[in-house]
C-alpha cells in the first residue's frame, strides 16, 4: 500500500537522520575528550621523595596516584561513609546512575534551583582529572562519556581509590593520605569511624566544612554522614558507640612544606642530566624532624598568642647548625594559606642586624670594644640620622654602642673605615646580595637581604669566623638506593683575626645581656643582634648558642610598616622560646 511504503520510506529516512544527528552530537562532544591513558601515564612521571635527615618522609612530589593509598589500605568505615554520601550504587552502576539523575532532576525542578546532584564517583573522578570546573552542558556530556571510558578501562576499586587520592579535603589537602595526616596525624588505615565520617563529609564543601575553618560545621556534617550511613545500611545505632565524642583535630600549619618546596626546586642542580631522568628520586635533607617539630609547635603557639600584635605580619625562621645545615625552617605563619617562602626569597632591609659587619670590620682595623666614641647628633648633608628613641648617650664605649644599637656611632665607624671593607667582610661571611659600598646608610642596614643569607653569615661568625656554605641536601639516591650525590664538607679557614672573633662575641653577648636583645637572654651562652628597619617595616633577631644559630624575621608582605614591632620585641621573644626547647 502507498501509505505503508510512505511511512516505511520516511521512517528509514528519519531514522538515518536521527542516527546521523546522534553521531554528529557525540562526535562534537567527543572531539576534544581527554585520553584517559593519562591516568596511567601519571605512573611514568618522576617521583621525588623529600625526607627528613632520619629518612622519614616529609612529602612526595610527582606521582601522586602511585604514591598514595591503595584500596586495601582504606578502612571499611571510610569506604562506607563515602559510598553513603557520594554514590550508594557505585559498585553496581556502569558509570552513571539513571535513577539518581531522574530523582535529582525532579527535586531541582520542584525547588526551582539546583539543590541535589546526581554525579557518580566515576563522574567526579572524570571531572577532577580531565575537565575544567566550568558548569556547561558540553562539560556534563563529556563527563558522562569519560565516566563510561573509565568504567570500561579500570576496576571499581581503582576508580574509587583514584577518586580519594585526588579529591580535595580542605585546608590545602589533596588526597586522603594528606588529609588523614593533616587533621589527625594518622595513617589512613588507622582512621576510626568518626574520623572516616568527617573526611567523607568534607567532600561536599571542603573549605567550608574543614574543622580548621569551622569545627561546628564540620561536626554537624559528620553527624549527617553518620545518619546517611545508617540509612544506607552500613551502620546501626549500636555502631555509634564506637564514636570518639572527644575527637581531637590536630591540624597543622604544615611549615615543613616550605622547606620541601625549596628542596624540590634545588635537587636537580646536584645531579647529572642523565640521573635527572630517573623515575624515583629520594632526597635526604638536613631537616631534623625533632627540631622542626619543636619549631612548628613554638611558632604556632607564638602566632596564636600574639595574633593582635602581629596583625597581618608574617614570620619566618631558620635554624642552622654551625656547619650550615638547615635543621628547621618556616617560611610564613601558615603554609596552607600562603606558600611563599619568606625565609628563602624575601629580601628586606637588615636594619641594625647589619651593624655586626660594620663592627667586625672596625675590629679588623684595630678598634676594640672599650674604645670610646661620642654618641651625638650628626648631620650628613640633608640626612639627620638619629637613634631609635631620640636619646643620645654622649661618651660611650663601642661595646655599649653596639649593645644599644646606637646609630650615630655606627655611622661614625663607617666614616672612619673603608666601606668597601665592610662589604668585603660581609661577603666573606656569606652575604651574597648586592651591597651599596658608596652609601653611608650601609651602616644602618639599608642593604636588602634574605633571612637565609643573613643567618648563614651569622653562622660563619658562630663557627669561629670560618665561612660556611649553607645547605639543605645531604644525599640523593635513585629507586635502587644507588647514591647520585652526597655532600662533602667545605672546610674553609677563618677569615677573621683572633681578636675580632673574641670582640664580636663580646659585643653580641652584651646585646642580650643588657642591650636591645634582653628578651633573648635565656642562657649565659646566648649571643645575638636585633634589627629594625626604618619605620618598623622589618624586625629581626639573629642569634646563636653553642649548638644552634637561629634567624627570625617579622614583617608585612607588602612591605608596609608593622604594628611597631622591633627586633628586640617579638623576634627576640620567639628566638628565646625556640632555643629554650631545643
Amino acid at each position: 500500500m502507498p501509505i505503508v511504503k510512505f511511512i516505511v520510506k520516511w521512517g528509514i529516512i528519519l531514522g538515518v537522520l536521527v542516527a546521523i544527528g546522534f553521531a554528529a552530537f557525540f562526535a562534537y562532544y567527543y572531539q576534544d575528550i581527554p585520553d584517559i591513558k593519562s591516568l596511567e601515564i601519571v605512573s611514568d612521571k618522576q617521583v621525588v621523595r623529600v625526607n627528613f635527615s632520619n629518612d622519614e618522609r616529609i612529602t612526595t612530589f610527582g606521582d601522586l596516584y602511585n604514591d598514595q593509598v591503595k584500596f586495601y589500605e582504606l578502612p571499611q568505615n571510610l569506604v562506607n561513609a563515602v559510598l553513603a554520601t557520594e554514590d550508594r550504587k557505585f559498585f553496581n552502576h556502569f558509570g552513571i546512575d539513571i535513577v539518581a539523575i531522574i530523582r535529582a532532576s525532579y527535586v531541582n525542578h520542584k525547588a526551582g534551583r539546583i539543590v541535589q546532584g546526581a554525579s557518580t564517583i566515576t563522574q567526579q573522578l572524570a571531572k577532577l582529572l580531565f575537565l575544567k570546573p566550568e558548569k556547561t552542558f558540553k562539560r556534563k556530556i563529556q563527563e558522562v562519556i569519560l565516566a563510561f571510558k573509565l568504567e570500561k578501562r579500570f576496576t571499581k576499586e581503582q576508580i574509587f581509590t583514584a577518586y580519594l587520592n585526588h579529591a580535595y579535603f580542605g585546608s590545602g589537602n589533596y588526597g586522603v593520605l594528606a588529609a588523614a595526616k593533616f587533621y589527625f596525624h594518622k595513617e589512613v588505615a588507622k582512621l576510626d569511624l568518626h574520623e572516616s565520617a568527617m573526611l567523607a563529609g568534607l567532600l561536599k564543601a571542603p573549605s567550608k566544612l574543614s574543622p580548621k575553618n569551622s569545627q561546628d560545621s564540620s561536626e554537624s556534617r559528620t553527624n549527617a554522614v553518620l545518619s546517611k550511613m545508617i540509612d544506607a545500611g552500613f551502620l546501626n545505632e549500636k555502631n555509634l558507640s564506637e564514636l570518639n565524642s572527644d575527637i581531637s583535630y590536630q591540624t597543622t600549619r604544615s611549615q615543613s612544606l616550605y622547606f620541601a618546596d625549596f628542596v624540590n626546586g634545588q635537587f636537580a642542580d646536584f645531579i647529572t642530566k642523565k640521573d635527572n631522568e630517573k623515575k624515583i628520586i629520594s632526597v635526604t635533607t638536613t631537616l631534623n624532624q625533632k627540631v622542626q617539630n619543636i619549631l612548628e609547635d613554638v611558632a604556632n603557639q607564638f602566632v596564636d598568642a600574639n595574633e593582635k600584635k602581629l596583625n597581618a605580619a608574617q614570620i619566618s625562621v631558620i635554624i642552622m647548625d654551625k656547619n650550615g645545615a638547615v635543621l628547621g625552617m618556616t617560611g610564613g605563619k601558615d603554609y596552607q594559606k600562603s606558600q611563599y617562602n619568606r625565609a628563602m626569597f624575601a629580601k628586606r632591609q637588615a636594619g641594625s642586624a647589619f651593624k655586626t659587619f660594620v663592627y667586625l670590620t672596625a675590629f679588623e682595623k684595630g678598634y676594640k670594644p672599650e674604645d670610646v666614641f661620642e654618641d651625638k647628633k650628626i648631620n650628613i648633608g640633608a640626612w639627620l640620622p638619629d637613634n631609635y628613641d631620640g636619646k643620645y648617650f654622649g661618651k660611650t664605649t663601642l661595646k655599649n654602642a653596639f649593645a644599644n644599637s646606637l646609630n650615630s656611632i655606627s655611622i661614625q665607624l663607617a666614616q672612619k673605615i673603608d666601606r668597601k671593607d665592610i662589604a668585603k667582610i660581609a661577603n666573606k661571611l656569606g652575604i651574597t646580595s648586592a651591597i651599596n659600598k658608596n652609601d653611608l646608610t650601609i651602616a644602618l642596614g639599608t642593604t636588602e637581604l634574605t633571612l637565609y643569607e643573613l643567618t648563614s653569615a651569622y653562622t660563619s661568625i658562630a663557627n669561629e669566623g670560618r665561612p660556611i656554605i649553607p645547605y639543605v641536601i645531604s644525599d640523593i639516591k635513585d629507586e635502587n638506593g644507588d647514591l647520585l650525590y652526597t655532600r662533602e664538607s667545605s672546610g674553609f679557614k677563618s677569615v677573621l683575626s683572633d681578636d675580632s672573633k673574641k670582640y664580636i662575641k663580646e659585643v653580641l653577648r652584651a646585646v642580650v645581656e643588657n642591650g636591645t636583645g634582653k628578651k633573648a637572654n635565656v642562657a649565659p651562652d646566648i649571643f645575638g643582634k636585633t634589627g629594625t628597619s626604618q619605620n618598623f617595616h622589618d624586625a629581626w633577631f639573629i642569634g646563636f648558642n653553642d649548638n644552634y644559630v637561629i634567624g627570625v624575621w617579622i614583617g608585612n608582605d607588602d612591605n608596609s610598616a608593622t604594628n611597631k614591632i622591633t627586633g628586640g620585641s617579638l623576634p627576640a621573644e620567639l628566638f628565646a622560646e625556640i632555643i629554650k626547647k631545643l
